[in-house]
């Protein structure tokens, strides 16, 4: 057997050494593109396409539903989290029913639904009532991981009271308590907050907010926000949007300003802004007079009374000096011939009332500072030049009035705005001085990849004319073949005159027979007149 194989690797050689270089060419890479699509094949065949069909388990349940598929022979895969369980695509649902028909996993949950369709005629009060609370409990705990972003699991333990049959007696209150597995970087904002509060609250029976406590995995305790102070509560991504947007207008418009004189890439502008997000409201009640000219109210209505007296006696308006508003005095006497007169007059005015309610936009830009850096590279500037100074004089004066009319819009006190303006020259760094990001590697970049391509091009055109040359056989002419053959014959191969390898110059004659029949018999005549 081993002689055969032999034989037949020394006739496959024989065989390989007669064919062309272009035939051994295109044999070695039909050769090395089967073996290729062979190892495709193999790799495709042992790839596994995983669907995950379990999540949120425990690692107990995890270790019984693995075991169980090493018994199986079925391929799975556990997730990083450890908690979660993938399988072959193709298997997924064969996975699912039969760890289902064996009760994997076991810790199920108890649900409304299943209490409804399992609940049976033994069961008695009290156990109906722990597997009631369990089951709300469950599903609690679902809605909360459903419907709260951020939540990975929830666990749910609440306290019901005892129900009393006197109705003198006050029912008991109920308790919960909560722990939240939130995902990792997951902060829960107080609106959620109120709102994990107010789900629990109207979830139980007889339950009080001040009942409920609900902690975060690590132990924090998520206290309630005040009543109406979750609505209120400033929002920190929108405030930091609002003072995003005000420095990029101020960044804007410094640049519109200075990209005509130094150009595109020249310089950077950075705005610093100070914005108050309190919210005020006040109320006014003011009161003023319509003729204001006069300060003077609106003559709603007038009444004269005048009175007079003249005779003898005590006059009418009583005695003199005991009124109430009089300086006591002596009494007259009540003899003597006198006379009385009075006059009044009666005017009701009516005033302007005006009432205003007064509401201040929650934000209001307070202060404002601007840095502006000049590329000493780029503009050909020297730092240490005198006549920088005005340079970055003239460019801080410019900065300087974008910088109080800002303030002046939002009514705040510019004072001094040339003092909130910095200019600096310096020379920019590059990514590489500054210590950048690495550049991205060369199969990332398309200028990358054609370069690689033409490579690839050169080597092969190499290559290929390295075989070429190779292809041509060095020419070993037989004494007196110039002089004999006419000038196509020397296009032939030349003949191979050695006594040991007879079968190649066999070969060489029948082609230059076959395809140059003159000049084959012109080489037979001058073999003839040697012999001869």
């Amino acid at each position: 057997m081993l002689e055969r194989l032999k034989a037949y690797t020394s006739a496959a050689i024989e065989r390989i050494k007669g064919l062309s270089p272009r035939a051994r060419l295109f044999g070695g890479l039909a050769l090395a593109a089967v073996v290729a699509a062979g190892l495709v094949a193999v790799l495709y065949a042992r790839h596994v396409d995983y669907e995950r069909v379990y999540t949120n388990l425990t690692e107990r349940e995890i270790g019984e539903i693995a075991a169980r598929l090493d018994a199986e022979g079925i391929p799975y895969r556990i997730a990083p989290d450890g908690r979660s369980l993938d399988v072959d695509r193709r298997r997924a649902a064969e996975v699912r029913v039969k760890l289902a028909a064996e009760g994997l996993p076991r810790t199920g949950t108890i649900t409304y639904d299943a209490l409804a369709k399992n609940t049976g005629m033994g069961l008695t009060d009290r156990q109906f009532s722990t597997l009631e609370r369990k089951a709300l409990e469950n599903e609690l705990a679902r809605m909360i991981e459903t419907g709260i972003r951020g939540v990975e699991r929830a666990q749910v333990m609440l306290t019901l009271p005892e129900p009393s049959i006197w109705v003198a007696q006050a029912p008991g209150e109920a308790s919960a308590a909560v722990i939240l597995h939130l995902a990792p970087g997951v902060r829960l904002e107080p609106p959620a907050v109120a709102a994990l509060y107010t789900l629990v609250e109207k979830s139980v029976p007889n339950l009080k907010r001040d009942n409920i406590a609900i902690t975060d995995q690590y132990g924090t305790l998520l206290e309630p926000p005040p009543a109406g102070e979750a609505a209120d509560a400033p929002d920190y991504a929108r405030m930091q949007e609002v003072k995003r947007a005000i420095e990029r207008d101020v960044e804007g418009g410094l640049a519109r300003l200075l990209t005509p004189i130094f150009g595109p890439g020249k310089f950077v502008v950075q705005a610093f802004a100070t914005v108050d997000f309190t919210a005020r409201q006040s109320e006014e009640h003011l009161v003023t007079a319509p003729d204001e000219a006069n300060r003077q109210g609106l003559v709603l209505s007038m009444e004269k009374l005048s009175e007079t007296w003249q005779g003898e006696g005590q006059p009418p308006g009583g005695i003199a000096g005991v009124g109430t508003t009089d300086v006591p005095g002596y009494q007259a006497t009540g003899t003597g011939r006198g006379q009385y007169e009075r006059t009044e007059d009666r005017v009701n005015y009516e005033l302007n009332r005006i009432t205003r309610t007064v509401k201040e936009q929650p934000y209001a830009l307070k202060d404002l500072a601007v840095n502006i850096a000049l590329d000493a590279g780029a503009l050909g500037l020297d730092p240490n030049d005198p006549r920088v100074a005005d340079l970055t004089g003239r460019v801080r004066d410019i900065a300087a009035n974008v910088v109080r009319s800002a303030l002046a819009d939002a009514g705040a006190n510019a004072g001094d705005p040339a003092g909130r303006v910095q200019v600096v020259v310096e020379k920019f760094s590059t990514g590489a001085e500054a210590g950048g990001p690495p550049a991205a590697p060369w199969w990332q970049d398309w200028r990358g990849l054609v370069a690689a391509g033409v490579l690839l091009a050169l080597i092969a055109l190499l290559a290929f004319l390295l075989i070429r040359r190779r292809k041509a056989p060095a020419e070993t002419d037989a004494p007196g073949f110039s002089a004999v053959l006419p000038p196509e014959a020397e296009a032939v191969p030349p003949l191979q005159l050695e006594e040991t390898d007879e079968a190649r110059i066999q070969k060489q004659l029948e082609r230059l027979a076959r395809e140059k029949p003159k000049d084959f018999v012109a080489v037979l005549r001058t073999w003839l007149k040697e012999d001869g």
